[in-house]
């Protein structure tokens, strides 16, 4: 005489499903943590640039000289901030000292950029540029 098999799932007891929902809870909790862990390193690889910073410049610029321009940049630099400084966030600034239509503000703005290089800091100059044309093609075209 042949016994005949049962087809399916074998039936658990009570302990064994309640183990088996402990241990997929577990799993859960756990891949959701890691889940949160990797998406917190994604964010925190993630760098900034400031182009137009808040509020008015923390140090004081005392003279259009290069040497004044260089001690001033290294003392933003030295501030911590949310973001990175680009050379547009350090021109930005150069507007509370003087006249934006000014030859004082062309000279330390030329300072500033020729700086840049000193301090590895990025200029966004021709990357703007190409966005503001994109923009105004955009613009062109929906008219």
């Amino acid at each position: 005489m042949t016994i005949k098999r049962k087809r399916g799932r074998p039936k658990l007891s009570q302990e064994e499903k309640k183990a088996r929902a402990k241990a997929r809870d577990e799993l859960k909790k756990q891949t959701a943590k890691e889940e949160t862990d990797r998406a917190a390193e994604r964010l925190k690889s993630i760098e900034s640039f400031l182009l137009a910073p808040a509020g008015k410049c923390p140090v004081p610029l005392l003279s259009t000289s290069e040497d004044a321009v260089r001690v001033w940049m290294k003392n933003i630099l030295s501030l911590k901030t949310k973001g990175k400084h680009t050379v547009q966030s350090i021109t930005y600034w150069i507007r509370h000292f003087y006249d934006y239509f000014s030859n004082e503000h062309k000279i330390v703005e030329s300072h500033v950029k020729a700086l840049a290089t000193e301090f590895n800091i990025k200029d966004y100059t021709n990357r703007l540029r190409q966005v503001h044309k994109l923009v105004r093609e955009e613009c062109k075209n929906t008219k």
